[in-house]
């Protein structure tokens, strides 16, 4: 028979809390969009709010084509360029977040996300650029290059040393959320993007994307990156969960 726990990310039914083995209600760590969100082991300060979220113009947005999303029940992603004029005039690869309802309590789970976003900088993580003045579109650096799991896919030969630097960079990563007491709740190689020069960048659009939707199961209802969560971190919240 199949191992349920090593196997579980391939069900395609949906599973209960019994069926995991757990009696604790199940944390949903998916966004309005579809995507896994950070969270924060503390509130977000009372002085926070949107106004210090940057605001792009739509004349410096392109639009591209659809990221092969499963739409999240409120919102959707789409692939897009953003043209930067600063240090150099270039056009930087995007996702672009599209909230598609006026329910309050999505808006404020979409501008809480972002507003964690904004105060993140690190090397390697993917940057926000803000919100677009219009229509509040959030704008996520993206790579032209792929992510990590097809990557190691497709080039088996890979030298010790580039898989030693992608796990420093990831690790340097991981280190900068623990050190702000973010979490990040869906580490995995579809979560890294790859960048010239073996430049790795983490993420959290995977489970947006059609791609991995076999890396995920359902239960309750809700999307869970099961095989590679510790059991304890299904239902309990701790910046250990990271490491």
């Amino acid at each position: 028979t199949t191992d349920r726990y090593s196997s579980i990310d391939m069900y395609t039914s949906s599973l209960s809390d019994t069926t995991i083995g757990t009696e604790n209600k199940i944390k949903n760590i998916q966004g309005p969009c579809g995507n896994n969100t950070y969270e924060s082991l503390f509130p977000l300060n009372e002085t926070q709010s949107t106004i210090f979220i940057p605001r792009v113009s739509n004349k410096d947005l392109i639009i591209e084509q659809s990221y092969s999303t499963i739409n999240g029940s409120f919102g959707t992603m789409l692939h897009g360029y953003l043209y930067l004029n600063h240090p150099n005039e270039h056009l930087k690869r995007i996702l672009i977040k599209i909230l598609t309802t006026d329910d309050v309590d999505q808006k404020e789970l979409f501008d809480r996300e972002h507003l964690l976003l904004n105060d993140l900088t690190h090397p390697n993580l993917v940057q926000f650029y803000g919100y677009t003045i219009e229509q509040n579109y959030a704008l996520i650096e993206h790579s032209d290059l792929n992510n990590l799991f097809a990557y190691l896919s497709t080039s088996k030969n890979t030298s010790k040393n580039i898989r030693l630097h992608f796990l420093t960079q990831l690790s340097n990563a991981l280190r900068y959320l623990e050190s702000h007491h973010i979490i990040h709740r869906d580490i995995a190689a579809r979560n890294c993007l790859i960048y010239p020069n073996y430049k790795i960048k983490l993420t959290n659009s995977a489970m947006a994307s059609e791609q991995f939707q076999l890396h995920y199961c359902r239960i309750n209802h809700i999307q869970l990156p099961v095989r590679w969560m510790a059991p304890e971190s299904i239902s309990s919240v701790s910046e250990k969960i990271n490491k």
